[in-house]
């Protein structure tokens, strides 16, 4: 039972990705108030995956947390907004140059580090590597 679960949320996952890179083309941008984060990181490189050149997945909870991914294709080194996202989730985290993830303090440091995040995106992915 916990295998067909496991199986139904990874195929539901997918075809929740497909519609929103079919939808937004130049990058994804997700906060939900309820997600569990391995549920919303399988939605972040399922994006990637389906050629999203950006995703920013975000969570209230149960776990509050941040996730900023690119194409490995992609320019520009989101480690850039870490200082950012860490000031204003008051959390932890980190990551590579293609993706990071911060735990926030709570919900609304966690929406409040998205926010900045999306806006910030745009100008790191246009920066060289």
């Amino acid at each position: 039972l916990v295998r067909r679960v496991r199986d139904l949320t990874a195929r539901i996952i997918s075809g929740e990705a497909a519609e929103r890179v079919a939808r937004d083309s130049q990058g994804v941008a997700e906060f939900r108030d309820g997600w569990p984060r391995e549920e919303a990181r399988m939605f972040a490189f399922k994006c990637i995956e389906l050629g999203a050149p950006w995703i920013a997945v975000a969570a209230g909870g149960p776990e509050p947390f941040i996730m900023i991914a690119r194409a490995r294709s992609g320019s520009g080194d989101v480690r850039a907004l870490l200082p950012g996202l860490l000031e204003r989730s008051a959390g932890k985290g980190g990551g590579s140059a293609d993706a990071v993830q911060v735990s926030a303090r709570d919900a609304s440091t966690a929406k409040a580090a998205w926010e900045w995040a999306c806006g910030e995106l745009p100008a790191v992915l246009k920066a060289v590597g």
